[in-house]
């Protein structure tokens, strides 16, 4: 899990590295799955601050998982 240096609450679900251009821009501290589901959608969604992103990766205790937009043709 990511350390969290200076944070002495509860222990996060999931935490979010939001991924632009190969360099890592921002994260995004989940603490339960619907946060971590409600922030992933936006990923996906057009208009939104979060779809500028090419990837987002998730990290959870000790798993990591990434997930990107699918890519558009021609775009």
């Amino acid at each position: 899990m990511t350390s969290l240096v200076g944070f002495n609450g509860p222990k996060p679900y999931a935490v979010i590295i939001w991924i632009l251009n190969g360099n890592q821009h921002a994260k995004t501290i989940c603490y339960s799955e619907a946060e971590e589901t409600q922030a992933i959608k936006r990923l996906h969604t057009s208009g939104d601050l979060y779809n500028r992103f090419d990837q987002a990766i998730i990290v959870r205790d000790n798993e990591i998982i990434c997930d990107q937009k699918e890519s558009k043709i021609g775009a």
